[in-house]
């Protein structure tokens, strides 16, 4: 390309070309072109072979086109995506030029560490519906096992022992049923001997008895009194307090779920701003320029795509209504990911796979393009895994919706009280037979049997990050605008603010992406 209109014509062409298909390009997107043309100018001749800029936004838009991008502006990152030379001129360009003043992040070298220490991938054993007894058989075991390590455990009966009459007694097992009563509340807890019937009176009692969940697993201090066993306390099995294991060099992670690819609601400018920025592209601040230099892993909580026919109607807020496309789109996406960056996916209520937990890692079948990246480890739900030293459970968090409805003085703005519910129960699935398909399995996977490090869960769409005794709590948000049905319940999604955590501190910072082109 020479002469000093050549580019200038090359630029309005392509301009042209992209109105007249119903695209625009956004001004940060026409400066780098611009900044492009002024390049090549500058050069006594031109290179063979160099695209033209109707050639560049051309393929832009065929990949729009072929993904099912709902996006009709062709953004920076677009360009970058086919072109990467254009990364250069971000890191060479001066305010003078038009092109926010940027540079290159330099990486740090930093070697992944990772185990993974439990997939329910490979373990899932179905029974059929008559198999539920021994789930249960396996739920008490393993928490009984857990609440024997409580010095109150020591102190446990067999139901079959309690003496009714007089005195008291710990005793311990599932919670199979609640219901209020003109002065109490009065639940239901069964062992391997018997059941018990047991009444809160004492407002502390109700309190008590009003926050456990149906069918978890709990040590019961009771009084008995006339034929009845009084409620004096319950001990939960709960997290010890113990010292969190961190990382002993400082590495990052990202946290990300709910990203919903296919649904006509998915904020396609808000993820491909972050997906800019974590391959250190645009305008990074020294802060975060530390953060993407030492930045290693990305975990992804379930919900990679919004589905088909998860719900009814679900059509009509589709933007790609194939599965199997679908998922190319988030390949499409996490390609851009830089390959020095290692991703984990799960498996949400959304995605290709079964719905009852626990849930096997999303099949090849429906993602084959996902589990070709060489930077994708797939995985069930819920996984425990290690990176760089620090356990990590991973749970979609489909329970929640459970927990919320049934725990008094808990809402979808604060998701992580409902996470601290999950930690104190031992198990992310604690209550059977409501909105929470689980399937027969011979174990119960779904117990908490190891302390997490962090707990990182999704679903709900809200971010929510705290710390329960040495836990840190991550509810990390979605990237999907309100839905109809969110409308309706009067839940406020928080899409586009990504929790990033520091494995050397557990120290999280949050990063805002939902911003007006």
């Amino acid at each position: 390309m020479s002469g000093n209109l050549s580019y200038v014509t090359s630029i309005s062409r392509a301009l042209e070309e992209a109105l007249g298909k119903g695209y625009q390009i956004d001004p940060d997107a026409l400066k780098l072109l611009q900044r492009l043309g002024e390049k090549r100018k500058s050069r006594r001749s031109p290179v063979e072979g160099e695209p033209s800029f109707e050639v560049i936004v051309r393929e832009v838009m065929e990949i729009k086109a072929r993904t099912r991008s709902t996006s009709r502006a062709i953004e920076r990152s677009d360009l970058i995506e086919i072109f990467p030379e254009l990364f250069d001129l971000i890191a060479e360009s001066t305010p003078s030029s038009g092109v926010p003043d940027t540079k290159k992040v330099v990486l740090e070298s930093i070697e992944a560490e990772v185990e993974v220490m439990k997939d329910p991938s490979s373990h899932i054993r179905p029974t059929g519906i008559e198999g539920f007894p021994q789930l249960f058989k396996s739920r008490y075991e393993k928490m009984s096992r857990i609440l024997a390590e409580r010095p109150e455990g020591r102190q446990v009966i067999k139901i079959s022992k309690v003496n009714k009459d007089k005195g008291a007694s710990k005793i311990s097992g599932l919670v199979f049923s609640r219901r209020p009563t003109k002065n109490g509340i009065e639940f239901t807890v069964d062992d391997d001997t018997g059941s018990a019937s047991i009444i809160a009176l004492s407002p502390e009692a109700k309190k008590a008895a009003s926050e456990i969940a149906l069918d978890q697993c709990i040590i019961a201090d009771v009084e008995a009194s006339q034929g009845r066993l009084i409620l004096k306390n319950i001990i939960q099995p709960d997290i010890p307090i113990r010292t969190a294991s961190i990382s002993k060099k400082t590495v990052y992670a990202v946290f990300l779920s709910d990203l919903h690819i296919g649904s006509n609601k998915f904020l396609e400018g808000a993820f491909d701003r972050f997906l800019e920025w974590i391959s250190g592209r645009g305008v990074i601040s020294e802060e975060d320029e530390e953060i993407v230099r030492r930045l290693k892993y990305v975990i992804i909580g379930g919900d990679v795509v919004d589905g088909v026919g998860v719900f009814p109607n679900q059509e009509y807020e589709l933007a790609e209504r194939d599965i199997y496309k679908q998922y190319e789109m988030v390949s499409q996406k996490l390609k851009l990911v830089p390959q020095h960056l290692q991703m984990f996916v799960i498996p949400g209520n959304h995605d290709a796979t079964r719905q009852a937990l626990p849930q096997p890692m999303i099949p090849k079948k429906y993602a084959a393009s996902l589990h070709e990246l060489k930077n994708i480890t797939m995985l069930g739900d819920p996984t425990l895994f290690k990176l760089s030293g620090v356990s990590i459970l991973s749970y979609h968090g489909r329970s929640l919706d459970d927990v919320l409805a049934t725990t008094p003085g808990l809402s979808y703005e604060r998701p992580q009280e409902a996470m601290k519910v999950l930690l104190r129960a031992r198990h992310v699935a604690p209550i059977f037979g409501s909105r929470t398909p689980i399937a027969p399995e011979v174990e119960d996977h779904l117990v908490i049997e190891e302390v997490p490090d962090i707990f990182h869960s999704g679903h709900v769409h809200t971010v929510g990050v705290d710390r329960y005794k040495s836990t840190l709590i991550i509810n990390s948000g979605t990237w999907q605008a309100q839905t109809g049905y969110q409308a309706n319940l009067g839940i406020s999604p928080r899409p586009g603010l990504v929790p990033i955590v520091n494995l050397a501190t557990l120290d999280v910072r949050l990063r805002e992406f939902l911003v007006s082109s």
